[in-house]
């Protein structure tokens, strides 16, 4: 079960006021994350609820941050570090990446990033036998 989708002029409006809260504490850190702040911030995510949706069933534990999890695989890509299990140590111990991630929980996200990352690969696996294996079968008949 996928939980709310959180829209994007609504996270906007959540990071600005985070970052408020973050100007006065960490001013030199902000200055450096900027260019990776805008594109986070420009990187509109609704147009991706109809492709994760169908990914999560209608039953069981809701998944949670998948909005944050996905703007955090881009921060973490735009901040040159290439080890998931690291990265998600660092964002559960630095408030400020926490935020520009948009995270709506207490808590970062652990083994979150490789199971959304093996939903959307399992789909793409499935799409890519579905283009594969539906060509081939009508060739079969034609050996039989």
């Amino acid at each position: 079960m996928l939980r709310n989708w959180q829209s994007h002029s609504d996270y906007q409006k959540q990071l600005i006021q985070r970052l408020s809260a973050h100007a006065q504490k960490e001013k030199g850190k902000l200055i450096q994350l900027d260019k990776a702040i805008s594109k986070l911030y420009l990187l509109n995510l609704d147009n991706l609820l109809p492709i994760i949706k169908p990914l999560y069933p209608n039953f069981g534990r809701p998944a949670k941050n998948q909005q944050g999890i996905i703007r955090s695989l881009v921060l973490m890509l735009e901040l040159q570090v290439y080890s998931i299990t690291n990265w998600a140590k660092r964002i559960q111990h630095d408030q400020l990446l926490f935020d520009i991630c948009g995270f709506d929980s207490d808590k970062a996200p652990g083994v979150g990033y490789y199971d959304l990352l093996w939903r959307l690969w399992l789909a793409m696996a499935k799409n890519l036998l579905r283009i594969v294996c539906v060509p081939i079968a009508p060739m079969a008949k034609s050996f039989i």
